[in-house]
């Protein structure tokens, strides 16, 4: 993979597919946390009951099962959108510093995925926020998070793996109990940056289609929030920037698709924005 993304040409498409799943994803990790940690709360409470020990065991399998399936659904999916998000960000005018392949890749190698990926979300997040204004602090909480579960996670499995006594036991359900706590913790920013990133890039491709047809002014209708607004001919909400139209003459948000004869339904305008190309 090469470290720069100088030569080829982009072009911004909908991620908003991609950022419901990993959302969910996340949010189906956290439930599986909490079932864990009250499992693991339960074995603590009834460490002396043999027959209890052995009903949680049951239970604990299943979970087991259903937290790896679902640890392999969250990585497939986060990572399908975040390379898109890069993808896209190329497309609103980021000058990559790593080439696209890293936004898969940077989560492969050994200890290089301690850096890439929060390198390249930071790039991504400072350009969404306009020449570098928006504060990363969102960046470093869930790199942060995530870097902490993913240790306690690997500590708490070691110490069950190694557990020959009723102490070490206790140590390793103790831990257990904090790496589930971490993950709920870990996933929480996760999801505010997945679904933040995917919007304000929507919302940056619809200013830049607006500059595109001469507009970019502070009161231009283009630059108006036009993704998760309401089309004023379905009623329906406008999902990604690449789905919408804006009427400068009427000054309202439209689906591509409600547009009657490439004209504004209300007014019959044919100058519009729109989000790919113009009519």
């Amino acid at each position: 993979m090469g470290s720069r993304g100088k030569s080829r040409r982009y072009e911004h498409r909908n991620n908003d597919g991609r950022s419901r799943a990993a959302q969910l994803f996340l949010s189906l990790s956290m439930l599986i946390e909490i079932g864990n940690g009250a499992l693991y709360w339960y074995c603590l409470a009834e460490m002396g009951d043999v027959t209890a020990l052995e009903s949680a065991e049951s239970y604990e399998r299943v979970l087991g099962i259903c937290h790896l399936v679902c640890l392999a659904g969250t990585a497939f999916t986060f990572i399908r959108w975040f390379r898109r998000a890069y993808e896209n960000a190329a497309a609103n005018g980021l000058q990559l510093r790593h080439s696209l392949g890293w936004a898969v890749g940077g989560w492969m190698v050994p200890l290089l995925n301690l850096v890439r990926p929060a390198q390249i979300a930071a790039d991504m997040w400072r350009h969404a926020g306009q020449g570098g204004s928006r504060r990363s602090g969102l960046i470093g909480c869930w790199w942060t998070s995530f870097l902490i579960y993913s240790m306690a996670c690997n500590a708490y499995v070691r110490l069950l793996a190694n557990a020959k006594t009723d102490s070490q036991l206790t140590l390793a359900l103790d831990a257990a109990m904090v790496s589930s706590a971490l993950g709920v913790l870990a996933a929480i920013p996760a999801i505010v940056l997945v679904r933040r990133l995917t919007s304000l890039q929507a919302r940056a491709e619809v200013a830049a289609l607006a500059d595109s047809f001469g507009g970019g002014g502070e009161n231009d209708v283009g630059m108006r929030q036009v993704v998760g607004t309401e089309c004023v001919a379905c009623n329906r909400r406008i999902q990604a920037a690449i789905d919408a139209a804006v009427c400068p003459r009427c000054e309202v948000p439209l689906h591509r698709e409600c547009l009657v004869d490439a004209a504004c339904p209300r007014c019959g305008g044919s100058e519009l924005l729109v989000g790919a190309t113009g009519f």
